[in-house]
């Protein structure tokens, strides 16, 4: 790694230069291939000392094996020289090492190079042994942890057991003094309810009698119905003041439909809307508009200028007077002759 990321260009150099003095050799230079052969060994030496420095300790001995090579290969161009050979020819033994040298150096390298071997698997065992030890003791770490943390949650459990229970004490409590309450509520109720049906009987006529007080305009009627959801819930009562029967199937039971204020019929699933069946239904415009005409008409007949009611709401005088033309017809009808006066204004709404 530190050879093939610090130093990518070595392996070609080396390369470069083994296959040269390779090439030397078969072209029987001999000279310049000891002196290329030395020369590589020593760059590889010099590489292999930087990978040291930088702290790879098994280059040392990789550093050892190749200064060994170079040195050897120095004595033996020395040799060839003839520097030594005055002296070695004094010294039998010398002569001997001087010829062998090559042999001498091999052997030494290869002692190296086992030694370099022997640590390396050492190196590997200890790193293995490293390894498994740091693994026992994330798992014994992780063990530890997970006894405390089922310890923790232990008595969390616990504690929450023990609040729970008396949460529970106190929501029973509070449910005996609630069911205490809602008796006492139930009979309020019952008294409340009968008021409310008391009242609820007169609602529609304290209604009608509201809007057919003389000399009102539409500011004032407003006042009296101040939004549409007014106009609706006082159409809504006029509707069931007889009881709901359904137009399509004739049956009497209903519920809520899709619209507020429209009744569903529970037999044949019709959706009937507050405005069907009324002088409403299909009115194009502002609901408080159209009851204000209604009472309008219903006061003054043909007496009362339709172009005054269409300036005072603020509406097209042609629209008003379409209007008008249908709530005129029903006026002018029997059954609307001979109603009460507290009945004529809900004939001209549900029969025209």
């Amino acid at each position: 790694n530190y050879f093939s990321e610090d130093h990518k260009g070595f392996y070609k150099t080396a390369i470069f230069f083994l296959a040269t003095s390779t090439i030397l050799v078969y072209l029987n230079l001999t000279i310049i291939y000891n002196l290329i052969f030395t020369f590589t060994f020593a760059y590889i030496s010099y590489k292999s000392y930087i990978v040291y420095k930088k702290g790879y300790r098994p280059a040392r001995f990789f550093l050892l094996g190749n200064a060994i090579i170079v040195a050897g290969s120095i004595i033996y161009l020395l040799k060839n020289s003839g520097i030594f050979e005055a002296y070695s020819n004094e010294h039998p033994g010398l002569h001997i090492f001087m010829v062998y040298i090559k042999n001498v150096i091999m052997v030494i390298d290869i002692v190296i190079l086992s030694i370099a071997l022997s640590d390396r698997m050492k190196f590997f065992k200890q790193t293995a042994e490293a390894a498994q030890q740091e693994a026992y003791n994330q798992l014994n770490e992780k063990k530890l942890l997970s006894e405390k943390v089922n310890r923790e949650l232990e008595q969390k459990v616990a504690e929450r057991t023990q609040e729970l229970q008396t949460q529970k004490l106190l929501l029973e409590e509070a449910n005996q003094k609630l069911k205490a309450q809602a008796e006492e509520i139930n009979k309020m109720n019952a008294l409340l309810d009968i008021d409310n049906w008391n009242l609820k009987k007169n609602v529609i006529q304290e209604k009608e009698a509201r809007i057919v007080l003389k000399d009102i305009n539409f500011e004032e009627f407003k006042q009296v119905y101040p939004n549409e959801a007014a106009c609706y819930r006082f159409i809504e009562e006029l509707k069931e003041e007889n009881g709901f029967v359904c137009r399509k199937c004739g049956k009497d039971k209903y519920g809520k439909g899709a619209n507020p204020f429209s009744r569903r019929c529970m037999s044949c699933r019709y959706d009937e809307s507050v405005t069907a069946y009324t002088v409403f239904h299909g009115c194009k415009f502002n609901i408080q508009i159209a009851m204000y005409i209604v009472v309008m008409i219903n006061r003054y007949g043909d007496t009362i200028p339709i172009t005054n009611i269409s300036k005072e709401v603020n509406l097209r005088n042609a629209t008003c007077w379409r209007f008008a033309q249908k709530l005129l017809a029903t006026r002018a009808s029997k059954e609307y002759k001979q109603a009460s006066e507290n009945n004529k204004l809900k004939v001209l709404i549900l029969n025209s």
